[in-house]
């Protein structure tokens, strides 16, 4: 009676050691084949971040592809102007020459006030003066002189009619220009001042027109009867 029980004890011993060299070789399988390992999820962000930082100096900047603004450039100031003002072309074809330099003025408009009702404006030029240390100003000169002296010698012979608070001096052209980065008005093509006088013109009368009668009705011709048709008629 006690074979059974010793042959079950050695049959639970045996299915034991089965299923644990079974484990043990599940473990080894697992751990030499890298198919099966779990790889760790790869941190994206990371990448992604260091990616933008390294772009992050160049944006905005268009190397070779936008020159850089050439400050020689001219503007055309802001308005409309009149036909004495002036610009850089003008000071450079004069830079050896001297003017008379009669006014300053802040506005442009009260400038332009002064000259309406001048009938000699066409000796007068104005320039508009800016500088970064400086308000915008407009400046008015008379006439165009070979040098110091000859402007000087026409200033005392000239009758300007200013106030007596105001003392027109000897100017050159070439002073104005590192303050003067306009167009003038000889290059826009409004140098030109136009004069129209209306005077006052008679009307013409207006002419009767004669009535002319329509002709009358020229009658209709009397149809020629032949003498076949008469002898019908008369039958």
């Amino acid at each position: 009676m006690q074979k059974p029980k010793k042959s079950y004890a050695w049959i639970l011993l045996l299915l034991g050691g089965t299923c644990l060299s079974v484990a043990l070789v599940m473990s080894l399988v697992v751990k030499t084949n890298p198919i099966l390992k779990q790889e760790p999820e790869e941190d994206v962000q990371p990448q992604f971040q260091a990616e933008k930082i390294s772009a992050t100096p160049d944006i905005g900047v268009l190397t070779g592809q936008v020159k850089p603004l050439q400050q020689t450039t001219r503007v055309v100031a802001s308005g409309i102007h009149d036909a004495e003002f002036r610009g850089t072309k003008f000071l450079q074809a004069n830079s050896k020459s001297y003017t008379i330099q009669v006014l300053s003025f802040s506005k442009e408009d009260v400038l332009k006030a002064f000259l309406k009702d001048r009938k000699d404006r066409q000796n007068f030029m104005y320039f508009r003066l800016s500088d970064e240390d400086q308000p915008e100003r407009y400046v008015l000169t008379y006439g165009i002189y070979r040098n110091e002296q000859s402007a000087e010698f026409n200033l005392q012979h000239l009758n300007l009619k200013l106030p007596a608070s105001i003392h027109p001096e000897p100017q050159a052209f070439k002073s104005y220009l590192k303050y003067v980065n306009d167009l003038g008005s000889e290059e826009m093509g409004t140098n030109t001042i136009y004069e129209v006088r209306l005077k006052k013109a008679s009307l013409p009368r207006p002419q009767p027109q004669p009535i002319v009668s329509s002709p009358a009705p020229e009658p209709a011709p009397t149809p020629q009867l032949s003498n076949d048709d008469a002898a019908a008629v008369m039958n």
